[in-house]
């Protein structure tokens, strides 16, 4: 059966053997939760997405279910089972409903965090690459004293509210 493996790097691998499907597992980078994944994919849109944090999810016409801590030997023996079209084989595996296992109270608590931090990081960065305002050329906003920033009509704060769509928080 035609099928393809692929990275969060975007490499690939059609028509791997278990080998290849092995030491393309073995090359994820182990501490990096944005690339550290692969999968597989075949004809029919069915695959297996492998995370290096041990999570396989199966997406297929049934919706998505995952089985949590499997080895990448594991993995190949699943790859090869979806390579090969054996979807009656995979379909006996003790799948739980979605992508991956719930996270506990403490660890959605840690995540929001993180992702709000990142956000924040993310803004800061946007409003700074802004630039500096010139008080010689006022902003456009009615009301507002501010300088304009270059290859704009108006000052930092009110930029950053028009492409971002938010209130801004950050006021030098």
């Amino acid at each position: 059966m035609e099928c393809s493996v692929t990275n969060g790097f975007g490499d690939s691998l059609d028509a791997p053997s278990a080998g290849e499907m092995l030491e393309f597992l073995k090359a994820l980078p182990p501490d990096d939760a944005e690339h550290g994944a692969a999968w597989l994919t075949d004809a029919s849109g069915n695959s297996l997405e492998f995370e290096v944090a041990g999570n396989l999810a199966f997406t297929s016409a049934s919706g998505t279910r995952h089985l949590c801590r499997v080895s990448v030997e594991r993995v190949v023996e699943l790859w090869s089972l979806l390579a090969s079209g054996d979807h009656a084989a995979l379909e006996r595996e003790p799948w739980q409903p979605g992508p991956r296992p719930p996270l506990s109270p403490d660890e959605r608590r840690a995540h929001e965090l993180r992702f709000a931090e990142f956000g924040r990081t993310q803004d800061r960065n946007f409003y700074d690459r802004l630039g500096v305002e010139d008080p010689s050329s006022p902003c456009r906003q009615p009301g507002c004293a501010r300088g304009r920033v270059a290859q704009s009509t108006l000052c930092r704060v009110h930029h950053y509210e028009n492409v971002l769509g938010k209130p801004c928080t950050f006021r030098d």
